[in-house]
């Protein structure tokens, strides 16, 4: 945002506000979009055990959605629009790009599944080493 007119400074100072959030904020919506996406890992899993192909590909969109909000928050990045998140996610590193891999890629049911679930745990592990608790989300 860049204000044409605000002699008052409340407009900066608002900006200013914005892009310092807390890093406590960005720890509870990692945790909250951890809950969110697991169920649609559940979901995916079981396409996939079931060799659905079209329904593993959907939930893999859905659940890629999920994962990215999830990097997002670990990061603590703040996409600068919403229309270029997975190009954002692919600049965050090995786990961005794998997860944009399985968002635009077509895999088979088991292949998709196998790389959701080192998704999971990459993010799992990220949490864990920066004392986000998900001990009670698979």
């Amino acid at each position: 945002m860049r204000p044409l007119y605000d002699p008052s400074g409340f407009l900066r100072a608002l900006r200013t506000r914005a892009l310092r959030t807390p890093a406590s904020r960005f720890r509870e919506s990692a945790r909250e979009g951890f809950l969110q996406a697991y169920e649609d890992l559940g979901k995916l899993r079981n396409a996939a055990h079931s060799r659905d192909r079209e329904e593993s590909r959907e939930m893999a969109i859905w659940y890629t959605g999920g994962a990215m909000a999830i990097l997002f928050c670990l990061e603590r990045h703040v996409p600068s629009t919403d229309r270029r998140v997975f190009a954002e996610l692919r600049g965050l590193g090995t786990l961005g790009r794998r997860i944009c891999e399985l968002r635009y890629g077509s895999f088979s049911p088991r292949e998709t599944a196998r790389r959701a679930d080192r998704i999971w745990g990459a993010l799992r592990a990220q949490a864990a080493r920066q004392g986000i608790r998900v001990d009670d989300v698979p």
